[in-house]
C-alpha cells in the first residue's frame, strides 16, 4: 500500500484535458467538457465550455480548481497538454501551482486522456438511461 505524504509537493497534482465537441449544443451554449482528475484525491470533476478559445478555458479551470479548494484540495502541480498559451500558464501560477508540458504527440503523460475515457465510460450511460422525453439540451446540468 502506497503512504502518501501531502506535504510533498510533487504528490499533489492534478492533469486536466478537455473532450471533443459534444453532439447537441446545451440550452446553456456548451458544447465541450473540460475534465480535472486530482491524484491524491482521486477525483474527476467537470466543467462545461461553451467553446474552445482561451478566456473560456480559464474560466473552466479556474471553477474547477475553486471547487476543489473548497473541498480542502489544493493540487502543487499541473500536468498539461503542450498546446496551452502564456495566458493559462500564468492562471495556474497564480493558484500557487507549478505545471509541466507533455511533449508534442504524447498523449501518455496526460492522465487526464483515462480521465476522459473513465468519464464518458460513466455519463454515456446516465444520458443512455435518461427518461425518453429528457430534453437533450440540458446535458450539461448533469455535470456535477
Amino acid at each position: 500500500m502506497k503512504t502518501y505524504d501531502l506535504h510533498d509537493d510533487f504528490q499533489r497534482k492534478m492533469y486536466t484535458d478537455q473532450t471533443g465537441q459534444f453532439p447537441i449544443k446545451s440550452s446553456r451554449g456548451n458544447q465541450y467538457i473540460m475534465v480535472l482528475v486530482e491524484l491524491d484525491s482521486k477525483a474527476i470533476i467537470v466543467e462545461g465550455m461553451r467553446h474552445r478559445t482561451l478566456g473560456e478555458m480559464i474560466r473552466a479551470y479556474q471553477k474547477l480548481v475553486d471547487r476543489m479548494k473548497k473541498c480542502g484540495v489544493a493540487s502543487k502541480h499541473h500536468a498539461l497538454d503542450n498546446e496551452y498559451s502564456r495566458e493559462f500558464k500564468e492562471a495556474i501560477k497564480e493558484n500557487q501551482m507549478t505545471y509541466q508540458l507533455a511533449d508534442a504527440h504524447d498523449h501518455r503523460c496526460n492522465i487526464a486522456e483515462k480521465a476522459i475515457q473513465t468519464f464518458k465510460d460513466h455519463f454515456v450511460p446516465v444520458l443512455c438511461g435518461a427518461d425518453d422525453n429528457f430534453p437533450m439540451h440540458l446535458w450539461d446540468q448533469l455535470l456535477e
